[in-house]
């Protein structure tokens, strides 16, 4: 289980910094949430510098599969946001400012959302927001269930794109489509892999010629 998030909420000197990190799509088994359950993991690995504190509702927190090495943070909802987006709907009002209000009094030094579609304001704190492609604003009649729903995720992605100190997505060409499409300059986007489990590793010149072994083994079997 997570820890307890240390000395939240208290002022004072620090030497190391504490960035909050959006986990309200954890639970998601697909995209955004196995995107976030990897990401975390390999920042925790890689930066032992850093206090990662975990927002997302009382469940996910109280559940046990959050990272011993980051405090977690319950945020009392009244929806829980991994069932209420990833069904194409909107999150309450108060929802949301619960979590802004969470996240601003943590006394905070910066705050990740690893999917710009679970994000909130964090007014004071430095937002850090990834943008997986493009989809929801080339076909939002396909991802939404509502043109309500269509129309709120275009303005929050638009003001957290105007408000985030950096921005980042997850390959070079979702990176040209997303800036074609939303104007913003290359610069501005960054890349980060979306592949940070282990599994996903560059083959070999051996396993290479092992998978496509099975795979002609498969297809023989197929087509007998």
């Amino acid at each position: 289980a997570a820890r307890k998030p240390p000395d939240v909420g208290v002022s004072g000197s620090r030497h190391r910094a504490r960035v909050g990190v959006d986990v309200t799509m954890w639970d998601n088994p697909r995209g955004f949430g196995r995107f976030t359950r990897h990401a975390v993991a390999a920042l925790l690995d890689l930066d032992h510098d850093t206090d990662y504190i975990l927002y997302g509702d009382s469940h996910t927190v109280a559940s046990g599969r959050l990272p011993r090495g980051a405090a977690g943070r319950a945020v009392s909802l009244r929806q829980r946001p991994a069932d209420v987006l990833s069904s194409g709907g909107t999150r309450h009002p108060l929802d949301i400012l619960r979590l802004s209000t969470a996240a601003v009094r943590d006394g905070l030094d910066a705050f990740l959302f690893p999917a710009v579609l679970s994000y909130f304001p964090t007014p004071g704190v430095p937002s850090i927001v990834g943008i997986h492609d493009s989809t929801d604003i080339e076909y939002p009649h396909l991802v939404f269930g509502s043109r309500r729903a269509a129309w709120t995720a275009a303005m929050k992605a638009r003001w957290a794109i105007s408000t985030a100190a950096a921005l980042f997505t997850v390959s070079e060409s979702a990176k040209r489509t997303i800036c074609a499409h939303l104007g913003i300059g290359e610069a501005r986007l960054s890349v980060v892999p979306e592949a940070p489990a282990p599994v996903f590793h560059p083959r070999g010149p051996d396993e290479r010629a092992r998978a496509l072994a099975r795979t002609d083994r498969k297809s023989t079997r197929l087509n007998s």
